[in-house]
């Protein structure tokens, strides 16, 4: 009874230690992702800020041309046959 007891009070502590360990290295993980936005933001001060909507091309004057396809070309490799 009393290494059974021993042995399941092991596992709680270990438990616990492995639970606060996860919590730590959360901890250390979010920092670090925190640490990089602030470098990146500080790093390109002259960017304006992305919005969500897409920017719409300058409308021309030129009415579009239409685009013709491209005529299909025959293959040259072994066009002759005087072998």
């Amino acid at each position: 009874m009393g290494s059974a007891l021993a042995s399941l009070l092991g596992l709680v502590f270990t438990g616990i230690a492995l639970y606060g360990f996860y919590w730590v290295i959360r901890l250390a993980v979010r920092d670090g992702m925190l640490e990089a936005d602030r470098r990146r933001s500080r790093a390109i001060p002259s960017q304006p800020p992305q919005s969500s909507q897409p920017v719409q091309p300058p409308q021309s004057s030129q009415p579009a041309q239409p685009v013709q396809p491209a005529k299909p070309t025959q293959p040259t490799v072994g066009a002759d046959s005087s072998d």
